[in-house]
């Protein structure tokens, strides 16, 4: 059920990535972000990024946004609220104004996803940098249970920001979800990758 409700969030997100916003004035990036939101009830997680430079994108934003949906179920609300965070990137294409791209869904995984790290590194065999995302979900409110899952997830550069609806998932080969913490079990589990610092040098190390 997460799966169908995720594939049409990403459809309704592709249909806003076509859509470019004014900035005003002075405007700051986290009021900018939040007077763009995709829906009514969603929240700005964590911080705006404005960086200087992805690859040949100079300044480009990037926000993320916590909001709940009811799930659905045979075309019908089961009454569960569900978490999810949507990130974007948002582009500058003149004149103050910003091409808004939809990055991905992060839905939850036993609580609310959240956006550890925002980091670009070569990913694949390409000269540009990717984009990388490292997630976590905190388990510590399940009884027994004290830690934390990592997943991180790799997107590959835009070619054409004026074609481009969402960013292409890279899979790279031994990142998969981790857990870091102490299960109901009392076994103690470490994550190997649970930094951003840790991911690059793995993705040296593979060659990339």
């Amino acid at each position: 059920m997460k799966s169908l409700y995720i594939l049409f969030s990403i459809f309704l997100a592709g249909c806003w990535s076509a859509q470019t916003f004014q900035r005003n004035v002075a405007e700051s990036k986290e009021d900018f972000a939040k007077r763009i939101k995709p829906v009514q009830n969603a929240e700005i997680q964590g911080e705006v990024l404005e960086v200087q430079q992805w690859n040949t994108l100079s300044n480009p934003v990037f926000a993320f946004y916590e909001y709940s949906e009811k799930g659905i179920e045979k075309g019908k609300s089961n009454g569960l609220n569900y978490s999810y965070v949507d990130g974007y990137l948002l582009i500058p294409t003149g004149n103050n104004r910003y091409k808004k791209i939809f990055i991905d869904t992060y839905a939850e995984e036993g609580a609310t996803a959240y956006v550890e790290s925002v980091f670009f590194a070569n990913a694949d065999h390409d000269a540009d940098k990717e984009l990388g995302i490292l997630c976590s979900w905190d388990q510590s409110m399940h009884y027994g249970i004290s830690g934390k899952i990592y997943q991180v997830y790799f997107y590959d550069f835009p070619k054409s920001s004026d074609k481009v609806s969402q960013l292409k998932p890279l899979s790279v080969n031994g990142f998969d979800m981790e857990f870091d913490g102490t299960n109901d079990s009392g076994e103690r589990s470490v994550a190997k990758f649970n930094t951003a610092a840790k991911i690059k040098a793995e993705l040296k190390r593979l060659g990339f």
